[in-house]
């Protein structure tokens, strides 16, 4: 089950999203656009089709100062995951995080000698964006594990059954309005703890689709096509020639069905000259709908982008 799912912290793009707000701000999110969702059911989150063996999720997380909950959860046992919890038990200032299996703790950080020891123990900044990267492998002889901001701070063998999590088959997040999430990486493969979510700046769009206001563009004919070039001089600039490309998500804002016929878009790459379609969405008549589609790239470096484009083909 191959998959990778990016997102740079558009609550819209989430499959369950029910109490989501967003929040745009670069202070919040190295991408301009962040969310909390603090819908207290587990399943609020990115469904996943089939039971993995192993998952990946990646995800950059803003926290305040402020007492505040954020967890992520992935299939498996009650409350497999990630948990993070900042503030006073019994006058007592603590932070803790929970990797957790049929609901055992396996860190817990409460001490009394302070909130800001606890936290240099742990590498989690306040005030900042932090990333984290939650690993697990499922089986009998399983493990779980947890980056944050690129250093190793758990790693547990342990079993977790995928399929012994009735309650939410997916990814489920939740965050009251002191923690917000952003730049989150969902895949059955490899994530590297540095891997990082970048916006790809645009040099040139081509395209047979009518300009609209605020650089929307409106298709009024099946087949017509909308391919835009990187600017890759300044992603250069930025990152580096040989920086890796592990995958690429393109994000529809809005996209929604102007016209009968006119019922999906195919998202687009072109590479050499010759055309790859990818996966195919479904289009409803909202006019303030999201549609994303991702897909992982291997042995593709930022100099290459100079010779691709990405977009989207409308169908019938």
């Amino acid at each position: 089950m191959a998959f990778k799912y990016i997102n740079p912290g558009y609550a819209g793009l989430l499959e369950k999203n029910s109490g989501a707000v967003k929040i745009h701000s670069s202070e919040y999110s190295r991408s301009g656009v962040a969310f909390y969702l603090n819908e207290t059911s587990y399943g609020k989150g990115l469904l996943l089709e089939n039971s993995p063996s192993e998952i990946y999720v990646a995800f950059d997380l803003y926290i305040s100062d402020a007492t505040g909950t954020a967890y992520i959860y992935i299939p498996g046992s009650y409350k497999t995951g990630f948990y993070f919890y900042k503030g006073t038990r019994y006058s007592t200032p603590y932070v803790s995080i929970s990797l957790s299996s049929n609901n055992s703790s396996v860190i817990s950080t409460g001490e009394k000698s302070g909130v800001n020891n606890i936290l240099a123990a742990t590498g989690i900044k306040i005030y900042d964006i932090n990333s984290f990267l939650l690993h697990a492998e499922y089986g009998d002889n399983g493990l779980i594990e947890l980056y944050v901001n690129s250093n190793l701070l758990l790693r547990k063998d342990t079993s977790i059954s995928s399929s012994s999590f009735s309650t939410y088959s997916g990814v489920a997040f939740y965050s009251d309005r002191s923690s917000f999430f952003s730049n989150i990486i969902i895949s059955d493969e490899y994530i590297s703890p540095k891997e990082r979510v970048i916006a790809l700046p645009i040099s040139q769009t081509i395209t047979d689709m009518m300009a609209g206001a605020s650089g929307i563009y409106i298709a009024d004919a099946a087949n017509q096509q909308l391919l835009q070039s990187v600017d890759v001089s300044s992603l250069i600039e930025n990152y580096g020639a040989s920086s890796a490309i592990t995958g690429i998500s393109l994000v529809g804002n809005p996209a929604y069905k102007t016209a009968e016929g006119l019922a999906n878009l195919t998202a687009l790459s072109k590479a050499g000259g010759s055309i790859a379609e990818h996966g195919t969405i479904a289009l409803s008549g909202d006019s303030t709908a999201m549609i994303m589609d991702g897909w992982g790239l291997s042995s593709v470096t930022i100099a290459d982008l100079q010779d691709m484009q990405f977009g989207w083909k409308v169908g019938e």
